[in-house]
């Protein structure tokens, strides 16, 4: 009988143990992750991710845009429930890093030898990286494209642009694009998007013209010397003469504007009636320049579980792994690398723009270049520079007279930049 006992006992304490080890084996840890979409492409995921890591449930908190977004992060943090896991626009990584809202992943990536930056593009890396750290992986990291219609090229009895054409070039082709009856015009060579109240989209006109914004440690506001100011005058005589202006791109109103991957119909849903293509904007004086622009997907500094963050955000951009070809295979951004498979799948023959690929790789590799970094981008970029560029495109002051106007504002707002 005691033996009987003792072997009950002992089976008891194993069917215990089991069912203990099957509660640990069971755990699973929540991970709160933030974007701005689109929800469609996050859902399909998060399945995927909870799929190959049961152990890990997304908890997913959605913004309609970047807008939205940002301020979100900001209350959230502050009330101590910042996501584990969100993205950051490139340009307000300094403003979130000084603000103490995002962890240095260096040590992360120091550790794991499965992982390296050198597998991206170098034009990918700078909107991830402030002042020597790194801060995420690049998120949506593409070029803003040069994106025209060539049904209207060729109808206006043009080729098909070069991809290293000059200034000069890009005049003959804007006076032939232009529409207009009975003195109206019906459609403009260009839209307007160089000029606006998010003062961005002139970038690659100034840089391509020898101009600058602010010196290298952005402290010095350039926009006041002549090569910059020759840029913005020539922009508002373009406006002013009914080369670019008001029109759509989609509503074929407009022949060329400039544009991120997100505006193509892949992404957006909306179907373009008509052959388009993909540029750069056209050399100067200065060069030949576009803008390459990403965002961060970034880890909060209080997550209780980094390795699970870092695991997820590897799992969504590190290339080769499997939310980075459900992104690639959205077309949510191009290849972040050279590697011929997936632009296969980004880039379909037949489907999709036949230069876009060479002009991503030659954005990649010599004529991109990044936005600045700063602490106060929206008191800079916006409040300031921003309205002032809305004043030169209404014909109101001239280039000179509106860069002096905000001097002062700007200089003083850099020189308390850290």
């Amino acid at each position: 009988m005691k033996r009987r006992a003792t072997w009950i006992a002992g089976g008891v304490a194993i069917s215990l143990l089991l069912l203990l080890c099957g509660a640990v084996s069971a755990k699973v840890t929540t991970l709160r992750w933030a974007t701005w979409g689109p929800q469609k492409i996050d859902t399909e995921l998060i399945e995927a991710f909870e799929k190959e890591n049961p152990d890990i449930k997304i908890e997913y908190i959605f913004s309609s845009g970047t807008g939205a977004h940002h301020p979100k992060m900001k209350v959230l943090a502050a009330g101590g429930l910042a996501p584990d896991v969100f993205a950051v626009d490139g340009v307000f990584l300094a403003e979130f890093v000084n603000a103490g809202l995002v962890a240095p992943l260096d040590d992360l990536i120091a550790r794991d030898d499965s992982f390296s930056l050198n597998d991206y593009f170098p034009a990918s890396l700078p909107d991830i990286q402030y002042r020597g750290r790194v801060y995420g992986l690049p998120y949506i990291s593409a070029p803003n494209y040069m994106v025209y219609n060539l049904t209207h090229i060729y109808e206006s009895g043009l080729p098909k642009p070069d991809v290293h054409w000059d200034l000069a070039t890009f005049n003959e082709y804007a006076r032939k694009l232009v529409r207009s009856v009975d003195g109206q015009i019906t459609r403009w060579a260009s839209t307007s998007h160089y000029l606006g109240r998010t003062a961005v989209h002139f970038q690659p006109w100034l840089w391509s013209g020898g101009g600058e914004l602010f010196d290298l440690e952005n402290k010095r506001f350039l926009l006041t010397e002549p090569a910059a100011l020759k840029v913005l005058d020539w922009l508002a005589e373009q406006r002013a003469n009914g080369i670019m202006g008001s029109g759509s791109f989609d509503d074929q109103t407009a022949s060329i504007t400039a544009m991120y991957p997100a505006g193509f119909p892949s992404v957006t849903g909306r179907d373009w009636p008509f052959e388009w293509d993909v540029t750069i904007h056209p050399r100067g004086e200065g060069g030949q320049y576009s803008i390459w622009k990403g965002n961060v997907m970034t880890i909060a500094p209080d997550s209780p579980i980094k390795e699970e963050a870092w695991k997820f955000i590897k799992f969504l951009l590190v290339p080769g792994e499997t939310g980075y070809l459900i992104y690639l295979s959205n077309k949510r951004f191009p290849p972040q690398t050279r590697d011929r498979n997936h632009w296969n799948m980004f880039h379909r023959a037949g489907e999709d723009p036949v230069s876009l690929r060479d002009v991503t790789l030659l954005l990649a590799s010599d004529h991109s270049r990044p936005l600045p970094k700063l602490v106060q981008w929206t008191a800079i970029m916006q409040e300031n520079l921003g309205q002032a560029l809305v004043r030169i495109l209404s014909g109101s002051v001239s280039a000179k007279v509106a860069m002096e106007e905000i001097r002062p504002a700007v200089e003083r707002l850099l020189a308390a930049e850290p």
